[in-house]
């Protein structure tokens, strides 16, 4: 007898396993979207839709000096100026709020190529700097009023402390080693800095870089003693000295220095592990390393002299056996920090925590896709969109990106076409909210580009390949005949882009499997019905039949897609 059936698995995220049958689920992308309105009665509770087309706002492609390499980094200041790194500049972006016109200009040029990935932060307060690192032994702070820092060349240059731990190489050369970090956080106005060599890392007093004269006051000392203004065994003595000049016994800049001229500085608490990355999520500092992690919070202090500072303690936040040896996929995001797992509690699986202890977020289909895989180059950034929370994380060796969302907690795949005509990486490498707009960069490609809800191919103008594949259909694991299937989806509201004038009708491939994923027959066709047509129907006839049945779903053209579900109808054939 022949019956109707609503597929509703036809929505959902990726989880494609090597056994096909145990999974093979995919999502390329297309994301999942909860019906907030649903009730009981309702058919439909969740959405499929197409990611949002890409839009260049900005080419890059003329700066002097940009060299062979896109992007090294972005970030967004408090004044909503973007800072990002292309080649060997730093430019500062900016958005007219009237016409949505993006400008830029080059704040840093350097003659030296350097490939390492340019992290930002921002000290806040008065005014605030927006300061970074490279991986070499200066970290550059840029005011954000530069009008206010006269006489000064910008971006100020201070020199990284001395290494306090020096290597047996270091000791032996007999030579004075700046540290060379590669991370860069404020937290409550303190700067804090990666030693990336050891377990150690530096900050300066809160807020210290601030004001308009860059001069601070420190101890006047004598042999490392405090002396007293003549006449007053109360009064300190102190001097006035210049943030980025160095204290002669240390070579150090002063901004690194207390009151006593001493760095600030602190070592792992829990594990010698040198640190893989740092990062700032609310009020707490999280310092990773590949086998461990601390999280740390600030606590005021007071030395003998009445003066108070910031200290930072880890009491009782020490994580055993899990950190990352991949520095680029720790990201904040919703309130959580996520990361690549290493050691041997979370070897190649993606962990969130809060601060308290990690939950582990990824599957174990992705876990078996990356092992025996190198992991260290892999990379991922986060942004919110429309109540959603991404996620995104690429493995450069397979050249795959896996995106959660933190709104449904699933995982789906997004890519970009690539020349051959087929699917790599998703291109890009950072993206920042500003002002409404998701801002996009890579760091192969010279240009910035947004989100666009309007547009549905990729940068370069080429289609945004949209695929579903379906989990496997079965009817008690009997044989069964399929004898039509129905897509439901935006039909007559699906203007493609390019073919405006003549109102194109799009098309949608479906390919069937009927052993369970694992091969596919023949492509049919079938159209979504030109704009207007709202009760045109997207149907195929004469499926075929089999016990383990599988749909998958393409649209290329450049086009919104929204997926509901779809429906079968099917005849039981004979039990086995």
């Amino acid at each position: 007898m022949k019956q109707t059936r609503l597929i509703n698995n036809v929505i959902g995220g990726s989880y494609e396993s090597d056994v096909k049958i145990a999974g093979c689920a995919v999502s390329q992308n297309l994301y999942a979207e909860s019906v907030e309105e649903a009730s009981n009665g309702f058919y439909f509770t969740t959405s499929l839709r197409s990611v949002e087309g890409e839009r260049v706002v900005l080419d890059l492609s003329a700066i002097p000096n940009i060299d062979a390499v896109g992007c090294r980094g972005m970030f967004v200041a408090s004044d909503n100026s973007v800072f990002a790194a292309f080649g060997s500049c730093v430019v500062r972006i900016r958005k007219n709020p009237i016409t949505n016109v993006y400008g830029y200009e080059t704040i840093y040029s350097s003659n030296t190529l350097n490939l390492e990935k340019v992290c930002f932060a921002e000290t806040g307060g008065i005014n605030s700097h927006v300061c970074w690192v490279d991986g070499g032994d200066i970290v550059f702070a840029y005011p954000l009023s530069p009008e206010k820092a006269t006489g000064v060349d910008l971006p100020v240059r201070f020199q990284t402390p001395i290494r306090v731990y020096k290597t047996a190489d270091e000791i032996v050369q007999d030579t004075e080693f700046h540290v060379r970090p590669t991370q860069i956080c404020s937290i409550n106005g303190c700067l804090v800095i990666n030693d990336p060599d050891t377990d150690t890392w530096y900050y300066t007093d809160a807020y210290v870089l601030g004001g308009t004269n860059y001069t601070r006051n420190v101890y006047d000392l004598e042999n490392g003693n405090i002396q007293y203004e003549d006449g007053d065994s109360y009064k300190v003595k102190t001097k006035e000295v210049y943030l980025w000049a160095e204290e002669p016994s240390s070579y150090t800049s002063y901004l690194w220095l207390d009151r006593y001229s001493k760095p600030r500085f602190q070592t792992a608490e829990y594990s010698a592990d040198k640190i893989s990355g740092m990062i700032v999520c609310g009020d707490l500092l999280f310092v990773v390393g590949e086998k461990s992690m601390q999280i740390y919070n600030q606590e005021a202090s007071t030395d003998a002299q009445g003066f108070s500072s910031m200290v930072f303690s880890s009491v009782n936040r020490n994580i055993r056996d899990l950190g990352t040896k991949a520095r680029d996929s720790i990201v904040e995001l919703d309130g959580n920090v996520i990361f690549l797992g290493s050691s041997a509690r979370g070897e190649r699986s993606v962990w969130m925590s809060n601060g308290g202890a990690p939950v582990r977020i990824s599957t174990n289909v992705m876990e078996r896709e990356w092992e025996g895989l190198r992991l260290e180059d892999a990379f991922s950034f986060g942004w919110m969109q429309n109540g959603h929370h991404f996620y995104c994380i690429t493995i450069p060796a397979i050249g795959k990106t896996y995106c959660y969302d933190f709104a449904t907690r699933q995982w789906h795949n997004r890519s970009t076409r690539l020349q051959n005509g087929t699917d790599g990486a998703w291109w890009v490498r950072f993206a920042v909210n500003l002002e409404g707009d998701i801002c996009l960069g890579s760091n192969k490609e010279k240009v910035i580009a947004v989100l666009d809800k309007n547009k549905y191919d990729d940068f370069r103008g080429e289609p945004i390949i949209k695929r579903r594949t379906a989990p496997c259909l079965t009817n008690d694991f009997s044989p069964f005949m399929v004898n039509d299937l129905l897509l439901l989806w935006n039909t007559g509201t699906t203007n493609d882009i390019n073919n405006e004038n003549d109102a194109r009708n799009p098309v949608v491939m479906l390919e069937v499997s009927f052993d369970g994923g694992n091969t596919f027959g023949p492509e049919r066709w079938g159209y979504g019905g030109k704009v207007g047509m709202y009760s045109h129907r997207t149907i195929w006839y004469g499926i075929g039949a089999g016990n383990m049945i599988v749909f998958r779903f393409t649209i290329s053209d450049r086009v919104n897609v929204v997926i509901t579900g779809c429906k079968i109808s099917h005849t039981p054939l004979s039990n086995f």
